[in-house]
């Protein structure tokens, strides 16, 4: 008889401890980094326009720059930020030095021909994009 009571209050005791449990997915952060062009300006993040081979900042946007000048970010109002970008060659193994010209409102890249704009861009998180439904 203590045995099956013993029984019954462990299946009881798992049932209850296996109820309780949540099962979530973990949310996947994915980047997104490309060289910026005419034809990727689509692609761009929030709160930049792709012009005549730069970026210049929409209304509301500022730019924020990474420690060691290694590029920028782009802030919005509330201090979240939708993108980076730095300056780069893409040429393989290659050692030229390429730098990231900032002005009023804009941003460049000054160096070699090779050197160009790239940008790495955060997925939006899930509950943002419920919010924007």
């Amino acid at each position: 008889m203590k045995y099956i009571i013993l029984l019954a209050f462990s299946i009881c005791l798992f049932t209850a401890t296996n109820a309780q449990k949540t099962k979530t997915t973990p949310v996947q952060k994915t980047e997104k980094t490309f060289i910026v062009t005419a034809a990727t300006a689509k692609d761009l993040p929030e709160g930049v326009v792709f012009a005549n081979n730069k970026l210049t900042l929409k209304k509301g946007f500022k730019f924020e720059n990474l420690p060691n000048n290694a590029g920028v970010n782009v802030v919005n109002a509330k201090g979240s930020i939708s993108g980076s970008f730095t300056c780069q060659c893409q040429l393989a193994g290659s050692m030229v030095a390429c730098s990231l010209k900032t002005g009023s409102g804009y941003i460049t890249c000054d160096g070699n021909v090779c050197c160009s704009l790239s940008t790495t861009i955060q997925s939006p998180k899930i509950a943002d994009l419920q919010m924007k439904q």
